[in-house]
């Protein structure tokens, strides 16, 4: 590089930094070195070689910054596109083996009901009060009039008898 070139550029980047910085930190994310930026501005400058005097100097200065700026915003949109389609990709659901479930618990939901309905009347009521209806042994015992032992009972038949139900092939 030619020492004449190099002390231009020396003077400009003493004329501009400062500016061109503050410029380019209000441009930029906080995560980003305006200072970079202005760098590469400067470097720029030095490919173009031959510059253009006064205020053409200083619009071009300032071109070149909003032009790096855009090409970091497009840099970072592609990335961010590439990042969701790749997101996309490695958490791409298969619907078949949903339904395939939603089939299965809808078949087993059927089995309980099934094994529910052969419990005796006693039994079912007792289970369904506690277990679905969140009733404690104290409150069955209450409303149907029977004692904690025989909810007790009951709910040990009710569990063994749908255990065996459920193992049974439908």
């Amino acid at each position: 590089m030619e020492k004449g070139v190099n002390l231009s550029i020396r003077n400009l980047y003493e004329q501009y930094n400062r500016r061109l910085v503050n410029f380019l930190r209000g441009k930029l994310s906080k995560n980003e070195d305006p200072q970079d930026f202005a760098h590469d501005v400067f470097v720029r400058l030095i490919e173009i070689g031959e510059l253009p005097e006064g205020k053409h100097l200083e619009n071009l200065i300032f071109k070149i910054a909003r032009a790096k700026v855009i090409d970091e915003y497009r840099k970072k949109n592609v990335r961010k596109i590439f990042a969701q389609e790749e997101y996309k990709e490695e958490n791409q659901i298969d619907e078949k083996p949903i339904q395939d479930k939603i089939m299965e618990s809808r078949q087993e939901w059927d089995r309980f009901k099934e094994c529910l309905s052969l419990l005796p009347p006693r039994c079912r009521e007792v289970f369904l009060l506690q277990r679905f209806h969140n009733y404690s042994q104290k409150e069955i015992a209450a409303k149907l009039g029977i004692s904690i032992s025989a909810i007790e009972k009951n709910m040990i038949r009710a569990v063994k008898k749908l255990n065996v139900g459920f193992k049974r092939k439908p």
